[in-house]
């Protein structure tokens, strides 16, 4: 099978400027933040302006490097950088997702930003239930389903479902705030709880709910792993049950 590789980049020059105002800052650059800013700016006053060049495409908007940028201008130290004709936000997000550099809330932020649907309603659903992490909150927009792929997350291919069944699952979970403190919003809980939600016909979210609150308080215990979390989910919702009602739950 042939690769089709884009033609190499040559002639590239290093250049130096003071003039900030040529700059221009694209909607698919992070959000500075500020432990980033404070490493570099310390590093700058005891080295000196990085060498490491950041890279602007033709209009002069900073495809990598814009904490450096920040932190120069700060300083008046001046800034290194590379012009390359034709990049832009296919490199910044192709460049971030292979290098490590971009968390998972600068995705989204990102995907936010070009009013993607399926990411604007992950921001929604943590807006109203901030305790959940990203990759929870993809679970609970999926139903509970987690076979959910990093890789399309960061390509902006993440799929959601629907927003109102998700914010019923976190509703009914929240309701265990009280009778778990410790442990509701712990992940590998979280992500158990949904899983027998979604994988065992006979498991009803609300009557789990109902069940926790007249369980003995030992009952709700912290555990290493999910089949810890399993049998613990099951014996509170046999809690009392006739032995002819009670369920075996899968995960």
């Amino acid at each position: 099978m042939s690769v089709k590789m884009k033609q190499p980049v040559r002639n590239l020059k290093v250049r130096y400027t003071k003039d900030y105002s040529k700059f221009v800052k694209i909607h698919t650059n992070r959000s500075l933040k500020t432990g980033i800013l404070n490493k570099i700016e310390k590093s700058m006053i005891e080295h000196g302006l990085m060498l490491d060049p950041i890279k602007v495409n033709e209009k002069w908007e900073v495809v990598d490097g814009q904490h450096r940028l920040h932190v120069s201008e700060k300083l008046g130290l001046g800034i290194y950088y590379i012009q390359i004709t034709g990049i832009g936000r296919e490199e910044m997000i192709t460049q971030n997702s292979t290098g490590g550099q971009w968390n998972l809330q600068d995705f989204l932020d990102t995907y936010v930003k070009e009013r993607n649907p399926n990411y604007i309603k992950i921001q929604k659903f943590m807006f109203e239930f901030p305790m959940f992490s990203i990759t929870d909150t993809c679970v609970f927009l999926n139903g509970g389903n987690q076979t959910i792929k990093g890789e399309d997350f960061r390509n902006g291919k993440y799929v959601a479902g629907s927003l109102n069944t998700a914010k019923e699952l976190a509703t009914e979970i929240m309701k265990l705030k009280s009778v778990y403190p410790l442990g509701y919003t712990r992940t590998i809980f979280v992500r158990t709880l949904l899983s027998v939600n979604v994988n065992n016909p006979k498991f009803d979210m609300g009557e789990f709910v109902k069940k926790s609150k007249v369980v003995p308080n030992e009952y709700f215990q912290i555990k290493g792993d999910r089949k810890g979390y399993k049998r613990m989910i099951e014996d509170i919702y046999n809690y009392k049950r006739r032995n002819v009602d009670k369920i075996t739950i899968k995960v």
